[in-house]
């Protein structure tokens, strides 16, 4: 059996709110995610400038009934751990990574239903939109 999962850095709903988070760059950001066994997935899109907050997380469930045990977005790194229904149980959610304004390193480690996958995520900012094709 293969596992194909596509992340992508995008907006999101789903962490209580806090205090402004540091921004990422507005511009076009290219990002690389790897999968075990898989080759590497590289997207470019042009971003506007946001909040880690809403950066770190994309793809995760927008469920209310999502519970967050640590949320640490904060000097450079990251450390976010959750649970959210899913159809087939609850899908345990771990984060961890660093920053800065024009560059994110994440790991994002995922099990549901007995099976865990594990994406590790890098961006770059590479300059402004008009410079750059998507």
């Amino acid at each position: 059996m293969h596992w194909k999962t596509v992340a992508a850095i995008g907006a999101l709903s789903l962490l209580p709110a806090a205090a402004p988070e540091p921004e990422l760059r507005a511009g076009t950001w290219q990002n690389t995610t790897l999968i075990a066994g898989e080759k590497p997935i590289v997207a470019s899109e042009c971003e506007p400038a946001r909040s880690l907050a809403d950066a770190a997380t994309t793809g995760l469930s927008t469920d209310p009934g999502c519970v967050w045990q640590r949320r640490t977005i904060s000097g450079g790194t990251i450390d976010v751990a959750g649970t959210c229904p899913m159809s087939g149980g609850r899908q345990v959610v771990s984060m961890q990574g660093s920053y800065t304004a024009t560059t994110l390193s994440l790991t994002t480690t995922t099990q549901l239903a007995g099976r865990s996958v594990t994406l590790r995520t890098t961006g770059k900012w590479v300059g402004t939109c008009n410079a750059h094709a998507d």
